[in-house]
């Protein structure tokens, strides 16, 4: 066991599978796949083609995107991962989409900013969430967390929010894998063991403004 880990990591929080394997000699590598509505179908042959089954033993973690995001490619990505961590008995991660997003857009930075990243959900609504990136620190911190948010209400928050966020799109799927991955190594190296029962997947709270 190495100390930043060696992980898998399992994006299916859109139409498109995702898939990534970092702390290994080689470094990293990455690989994504349209799948759409055959995601369920398609999810273990790629897998299997992706990480071949004789080198599980190798790995110190999973990480996995809980969403926001479709919610059949969400539970199935989740469902998929849990069941590989209890199996191997490593630790899973569960990381946020939004998290990821912001992850990878931060380390395109020179200086430390605050974003709000989003991507459109349905009815007029978006999972947004606002985040402070450093491009010189693996780490974010969550100023306000993942949350379903009529267009509207995510506009008026953001152009009254004191930390004066820069809006941001959420990355494609070959730039979140990354940020999956660096978050979840992170923690690894920070120590954090976490159990296989606590990752759930995120569906979507909306959100409430306080009275």
């Amino acid at each position: 066991m190495n100390e930043t880990g060696q992980g898998l990591i399992l994006c299916t929080a859109g139409p498109e599978l995702g898939l990534g394997l970092i702390g290994t000699q080689g470094g990293s590598r990455w690989q994504s796949w349209d799948l759409g509505r055959e995601m369920a179908v398609y999810l273990h042959s790629r897998l299997a083609e992706f990480f071949p089954t004789q080198a599980w033993r190798d790995l110190d973690f999973i990480a996995v995107c809980r969403g926001p995001g479709s919610f059949t490619g969400t539970r199935l990505g989740v469902v998929t991962a849990r069941t590989l961590a209890q199996q191997l008995q490593l630790p899973l991660f569960g990381i946020s989409t939004l998290a990821a997003g912001a992850w990878s857009v931060g380390q395109t930075l020179t200086e430390p900013l605050t974003l709000a990243i989003d991507f459109p959900a349905q009815r007029d609504h978006v999972y947004g969430a606002i985040f402070q990136v450093d491009p010189n620190s693996p780490k974010i911190k969550t100023v306000q967390e993942d949350m379903l948010i009529t267009t509207g209400a995510w506009e008026e928050l953001l152009s009254h929010s004191p930390y004066h966020p820069k809006r941001v799109p959420l990355p494609d799927i070959l730039r979140l894998l990354p940020g999956i991955a660096g978050l979840a190594q992170a923690q690894y190296s920070a120590g954090q063991r976490p159990h296989w029962q606590t990752v759930i997947p995120f569906y979507g709270q909306t959100w409430q403004p306080k009275p």
